[in-house]
């Protein structure tokens, strides 16, 4: 990865060629002034006023292009995610794109069965009790329409005996 790639800019955006000249610029100002004899105040003043200045400008650069950097970032998050929902809605004409159900326009979800176990007894044709195991079930659950068209549904509950 090198300087100039588009690697490089698009990890590193906030450091571009004008940064890294100011602030050479500004480090070789600084470094200048403290070269500069005390008689020639007035050089020495402005070279080390440049420097310092410059390094502050860097420094507000820096801090304004990462945080901006970050916003940016957030913003096309988003985008980017509401354009996969939009294509997932168009190809697959589903609204729920984390329910892999693609065959189904319905998904059900909060499921809660209570069972009620009893023993009981029962007359049959020619008189005799007989016994067997009564089973209640009360079956809760939600069931969305993830199609886009307004559809109805026959909820059913199949039963295996032996």
């Amino acid at each position: 990865m090198k300087f100039g790639d588009r690697a490089f800019r698009s990890k590193y955006p906030f450091l571009n060629p004008v940064v890294i000249i100011a602030f050479l610029i500004g480090v070789l100002q600084l470094f200048i002034s403290h070269l500069t004899p005390d008689e020639n105040k007035f050089w020495k003043t402005l070279t080390h006023e440049i420097g310092f200045a410059l390094l502050v400008a860097v420094t507000i650069w820096l801090t304004f292009e990462f945080f901006s950097h970050a916003e940016s970032e957030a913003i096309w998050e988003e985008r980017i995610e509401k354009m996969s929902k939009n294509v997932f809605f168009g190809v697959f004409r589903r609204k729920e794109a984390n329910a892999l159900v693609l065959d189904s326009n319905f998904i059900r979800s909060g499921l809660h069965i209570t069972y009620n176990i009893a023993d009981e007894t029962f007359i049959d044709r020619t008189g005799r009790t007989q016994s067997f195991v009564k089973l209640n079930a009360v079956l809760r659950c939600k069931v969305r329409n993830v199609g886009d068209n307004e559809l109805s549904s026959r909820l059913q509950l199949d039963c295996l005996t032996r």
